[in-house]
Order: structure tokens, then C-alpha cells, then sequence
């Protein structure tokens, strides 16, 4: 299946998943919504293979399948620090049932993108093996959009390494200084970043694509999800897979993920604090879990209606 772009072009590649292979329509998609400066080849399908079935709901606006998983939006403010407040929301909802671990990874969104920071140079500092610094560099630092400043002018010749410590110089900056500059972007927290979060302290980040409030998600389901590989997350860093078209299972309640590399399915579900606690506690099958919705341009919260309620993923094989 040739390269496809997603409505910010994207530049995490997006795992082998089972799935539909439906042609997007022009209704599920907007060209005012991709980057200009995006090119095919920020993110890559591979092994797309047939259906596991139709869900119910697949069919429903996204905002109709995020109230069937008991979720609600919660806005911030668009001030280019959106994804890292998004994530904060996320956090301190599982920071109130201790799912989240606040002294070690923080809760407010400065915190969070500090620690992402501190922890990313830290990692690369204690990195030996040629493979974990490739994988660490072309997920943060490839594609056009926001990052394309570390290939030009006094960066052109520069080396990776160069390039890598300009990234945290600058992703450790609040964004909201240069709103609406032609520097904008390279602060802005993106798919990579979620990534590099979800990786970090271990627990999953599901994002809801979407364009407009008016545009029902039809010919692709809007449920991507970050997810740390639970085989190698005692290494130096390994970046969590990122897997694309999570569907509704047939209780309608619950989103489902197969990915066929790693040959396990992913289920999201939101369970009391207490069943979430316990689950967690035993082991790598089951992570807590928080979810951003994402439009060109934005990110905002999503977050249980219920507060009594947490969001976890289940990782089976």
C-alpha cells in the first residue's frame, strides 16, 4: 500500500496493522489540512491486511465513539503547548488514582515536557549501540513539518548529534512566546513526542484523529494509539509502536489494535480506579492509558466523564 499523509503529515511511521484497506473519501479528508511542506514519504502503511469484522460504531462520528468509550473533551488553550497540556489532563486523571507516578514524571504540562526532555538526554547519554541512536533520531527529528530547521542554514552540514541537542534545546521552550511566527511549529509537541512520552513511563497514549466537527470518521477509524514494546523497555530506549486503525470491538465499549509484527492485540477499556490499580500491578499485560484528540493545528483532552474511572490497555498474544 503506497505512502499515505495524515492531516498533519505525520512523521512517526505507522505500524503493521489488521485492517481495512478502505479508500479514504474526500469527505474524510481535507487538503487545507496537510502540511504543505509534508512529503509522502513521512509515514509509511505496511502488511495492511482484511478485516476482522465490522464494528458497530465504525461508522459513527468520531465524537460518538469517544461518548461510547465514556469519554469527554477538555479544551486548552492554543498556544502551541497544546499536546503537552493535553497529555497534563490525561496525567492528572491517572495521577488520582495513582496510576501516574507524580514525583518522577510530573503532572502540570511544564513538568511533562521538562522531564520528556531531561529524560531524552539522558537516555542518548547512556546510549552504546549504533541501532538505539537511529531509532531515537529518526523519531524525533525526521519529517518537514516543525522539524525541518535541523537540516538548513548553520544546521545543513551539521552532525545527528548536533542536530538531536538543538532538538532539546528547543523542545524544552513554552511555545506560546513565538505564537504565530515562522518558528511556530518547532515547539509544538506532535505524534513523536507521544511517542517519546509513551516510551518514557510506560503507559499507552491514545490519539483521536479528527478535521472538522462536522466531518464524520467513515472511511478510516480516527483511533491511533502509542504503545511502549513491553520486550524492550529495560533497554536504553526503544520507541513505542505506533499503530493506526483501532476499532471498536462488538461489546461497543471497548477499541481494539492487532499488529502483526509484534503479534499482539492492544484493547482499550475504561475500568474503576480499583480494577485498574490491580491490573496494572501485575505485571506488563495491562498499562494505564490517557487519550488527546488531535485536528490540524490543535490538540485538546480527552478524559473520563466518569472521575471514578481510568483508562488502561490490555497487551496480549
Amino acid at each position: 500500500m503506497p505512502a499515505q499523509l495524515r492531516p498533519r503529515g505525520w512523521r512517526v511511521r505507522v505500524e503493521d496493522v489488521e485492517s481495512e484497506t478502505t479508500r479514504r473519501t474526500s469527505s474524510s479528508s481535507s487538503s487545507s489540512s496537510v502540511s504543505a511542506s509534508a512529503s509522502a514519504s513521512d509515514v509509511i502503511f505496511v502488511g495492511e491486511a482484511r478485516a476482522v469484522g465490522k464494528a458497530r460504531k465504525e461508522n459513527s462520528h468520531w465524537s460518538s465513539q469517544t461518548r461510547a468509550l465514556g469519554l469527554r473533551v477538555q479544551g486548552v488553550v492554543e498556544d502551541g503547548n497544546c499536546c503537552f497540556r493535553s497529555i497534563a489532563h490525561g496525567v492528572k486523571a491517572l495521577a488520582r488514582h495513582k496510576l501516574w507516578d507524580v514525583k518522577r514524571a510530573g503532572s502540570d504540562w511544564r513538568d511533562i515536557r521538562a522531564r520528556m526532555c531531561d529524560e531524552l538526554e539522558k537516555r542518548r547519554n547512556e546510549m552504546r549501540g549504533r541501532t538505539e541512536i537511529r531509532a531515537l533520531y529518526n523519531l524525533l527529528m525526521n519529517g518537514d513539518e516543525g522539524r525541518r530547521y535541523l537540516r538548513v542554514g548553520k544546521f545543513k552540514r551539521a552532525s545527528d548529534d548536533e542536530r538531536f541537542k538543538e532538538y532539546i534545546r528547543t523542545m524544552r521552550k513554552d511555545a506560546a512566546p513565538y505564537t504565530a511566527t515562522k518558528i511556530w511549529t518547532r515547539f509544538w509537541g506532535t505524534d513523536a513526542e507521544l511517542c517519546a512520552i509513551a516510551s518514557l513511563n510506560d503507559v499507552a497514549i491514545v490519539c483521536v484523529e479528527t478535521t472538522d466537527e462536522r466531518v464524520p470518521a467513515t472511511a478510516k477509524s480516527p483511533f491511533f494509539l502509542a504503545a511502549p514494546r513491553r520486550d524492550e523497555r529495560h533497554r536504553a530506549f526503544a520507541p513505542a509502536r505506533y499503530l493506526a486503525d483501532g476499532r471498536f470491538r462488538r461489546d461497543g465499549k471497548t477499541v481494539e489494535w492487532r499488529c502483526r509484527r509484534a503479534r499482539e492485540t492492544f484493547t482499550l477499556s475504561l475500568v474503576t480506579a480499583a480494577i485498574a490499580r490491580r491490573r496494572c500491578r501485575h505485571g506488563g499485560d495491562t498499562i494505564p492509558a490517557l487519550c488527546v484528540k488531535h485536528f490540524p493545528g490543535h490538540f485538546e483532552a480527552l478524559v473520563p466523564d466518569d472521575s471514578s474511572l481510568a483508562l488502561v490497555l490490555d497487551r496480549s498474544q
